[in-house]
C-alpha cells in the first residue's frame, strides 16, 4: 500500500516519544502526535497491528459523527445510506483510515467540529 512506509515510520517514531526515547517540543508541533499515540502504544501494545486497530476505532468514532450529523440535517434514508457507503469505501480513505497515520484524527476532529457547529446552529 502507497501509505505503508509513512505509516510505519510514524508509528516507529511514536515509539521512541513513548518510550521517552525523544521529547514533544515547539520546534516540531507533530511530536505532540507522536507522544499522544508513542503513550498510548506504550501502555497498551507496542505493536503496529495493534496501531492500525485504534486508527480503525478512530475512524469509526468519526462516522458516528458523520451519522449523526446527517440526520441532524435531516437527509433522507436512501442519501444517508449512499453516503456512508462512499464514506467507507472509498479507496484512500479505505487506505488512509487502515494505517496509524494524522488523516484519521483530521477527519474525527473534522466531523466532531462540524457536529459541535451544527447542534449549535439548530438549537438557536
Amino acid at each position: 500500500l502507497f501509505a505503508g512506509g509513512d505509516a510505519y515510520g510514524l508509528f516507529t517514531t511514536s515509539l521512541l516519544y513513548g518510550n521517552n526515547f525523544e521529547t514533544p517540543n515547539m520546534v516540531n508541533p507533530l511530536s505532540f502526535f507522536y507522544y499522544f499515540f508513542g503513550k498510548l502504544y506504550f501502555y497498551t501494545f507496542e505493536n503496529y497491528v495493534w496501531a492500525c486497530t485504534i486508527s480503525i476505532f478512530f475512524w469509526f468514532i468519526s462516522y458516528t459523527f458523520f451519522f449523526k450529523i446527517m440526520i441532524l440535517l435531516k437527509f433522507e434514508k436512501s442519501i444517508i445510506i449512499y453516503a456512508s457507503i462512499i464514506y467507507a469505501f472509498l479507496p484512500s480513505a479505505l487506505i488512509i483510515t487502515s494505517t496509524p497515520l494524522r488523516e484519521v484524527l483530521q477527519l474525527l476532529f473534522v466531523n466532531i467540529l462540524s457536529y459541535i457547529f451544527h447542534n449549535v446552529i439548530f438549537e438557536q
